[in-house]
């Protein structure tokens, strides 16, 4: 969903499937961007007239976001899958009581 909302917005590929992300109509605040007075901003030109549910089309087009999304991972050479696996393996997680 992330996705399809960073692709509708046209976010910059290098801010997409960043969060936090807020979406209001086809605008957006992404990460360190979200403050109360940019939000503010953001919302106040829909505040009489409203804006469309940015996720209202999702069901038709969630096949863009899910190819984009294959694509990315795609592009990840066989160094880059094992570097991460092994910094995960060796980053220790608590586990619940």
């Amino acid at each position: 969903m992330l996705q399809y909302l960073d692709l509708r917005a046209n976010v910059p590929e290098d801010r997409q499937l960043v969060a936090p992300a807020f979406f209001v109509g086809d605008r957006y605040l992404v990460g360190e961007d979200i403050g109360g007075r940019s939000l503010e901003a953001l919302i106040q030109p829909f505040l009489t007239s409203g804006a469309t549910e940015p996720w209202a089309a999702w069901e038709a087009d969630s096949g863009t976001a899910e190819h984009t999304i294959l694509e990315r991972f795609r592009s990840l050479g066989l160094w880059t899958v094992v570097g991460a696996g092994c910094w995960m393996a060796s980053t220790p997680v608590p586990l619940p009581p």
